[in-house]
């Protein structure tokens, strides 16, 4: 997204060029960058080099479906090759605009599955819809340098699934710090603060506690959701608490670090616990390597430390960071990290 603006590209065919036109023009009102073939092709230029550049500076591509240019080839080639795009980013690219006319079961079948803008129906208010997500994103990109990551199909299908009956929808946005990464849900007013986070911890993997075996520790962790600073009670409907279509929620992340060592063990019996650990840990290693590297310059010339001497200075080493187990925020903060690092993948 260059200058922090959204740019989108708009994939149409010829027919439905005074529909291009108009959505173009509305875009641009709204300071929203557009590239649109009767906008910026002049004769001698290379169509394909245009698209493919186009496509590839884009934040988003428009395709409009109209019972035209469903068969069209050249608006088939642009939306399939966004949808590989779309695949590397692993957000949004692909934003299907269907035009009056187009039945649903006309819809290709790659695109079915999208949430689209409707122009059949109401199509000011589906125009602003657009607009306005646009502008959201344009903002989110502003305060955390990336665009929101949208559900997966699966999230948004169990969702769904759990409120059948529920009419009422809206879009949200949840942030977390952790992560560094805005994702879009579309959810009903009635869902709570709990299901959130259940729908949450399902969607990312996340876990109630990890236990590195390197360092004998425990990793436990704490949800809440978030809502202009203040924390929001798990069993009290979101909408009671003021949030609204685009309404950007935060996931606050609580970690706890339990020392396995000094909880689990007297100092004394350390030494037989890392013994019967049954696997090597990184610290005897750590303590071994830095064994070596100690003894060695302080030897003669061509004299070889042994294994003994060694051993002995490595169990010092050992002892000294046993012996230092006061984990800072930081740390804590740093260790708990590579056990999140599969969301920001």
């Amino acid at each position: 997204m260059s200058n922090q603006k959204p740019t989108v590209f708009i994939s149409h065919a010829g027919p439905d060029k005074v529909q291009a036109n108009e959505l173009y023009n509305l875009l641009l009102k709204f300071g929203i960058k557009a590239h649109l073939d009767q906008k910026e092709l002049q004769f001698g230029d290379n169509v394909i080099t245009w698209i493919n550049d186009s496509i590839q500076e884009s934040d988003y591509l428009l395709v409009l479906l109209s019972t035209t240019s469903i068969d069209r080839y050249w608006v088939k080639t642009e939306w399939s090759a966004a949808l590989m795009k779309e695949a590397d980013l692993r957000r949004t690219f692909v934003i299907p605009v269907v035009l009056p006319g187009l039945k649903d079961d006309q819809l290709p079948a790659l695109l079915r599955s999208k949430l689209f803008v409707d122009l059949r129906n109401d199509k000011e208010s589906q125009l602003l819809q657009l607009v306005n997500r646009l502008k959201q994103d344009e903002q989110i990109v502003k305060d955390h340098g990336r665009l929101p990551t949208p559900a997966s199909l699966s999230t948004q299908e169990s969702i769904s699934s759990n409120f059948k009956e529920n009419n009422e929808w809206i879009s949200v946005l949840i942030y977390s710090n952790r992560f560094g990464k805005v994702f879009r849900f579309s959810v009903p007013k009635s869902a709570t603060p709990s299901y959130l986070l259940s729908m949450l911890r399902e969607a990312l993997n996340l876990k109630w506690s990890n236990i590195d075996e390197n360092l004998f520790v425990e990793l436990s962790y704490t949800y809440a959701i978030g809502f202009n600073g203040n924390h929001l009670g798990l069993d009290t409907p979101i909408s009671d608490a003021g949030v609204t279509d685009g309404s950007k929620l935060e996931l606050w992340i609580r970690v706890t670090l339990t020392d396995l060592l000094e909880n689990g063990k007297a100092r004394l019996d350390k030494g037989e616990w890392l013994k019967g650990a049954g696997k090597e840990t990184l610290l005897p290693k750590i303590s071994y390597f830095l064994a070596c590297r100690t003894i060695q310059p302080h030897l003669e010339l061509h004299k070889i430390a042994s294994e003994d001497e060694i051993r002995k200075e490595s169990d010092k080493i050992l002892d000294l960071i046993m012996n230092d187990r006061n984990f800072t925020s930081a740390q804590i903060a740093l260790i708990a990290k590579r056990y999140f690092d599969h969301v920001d993948a």
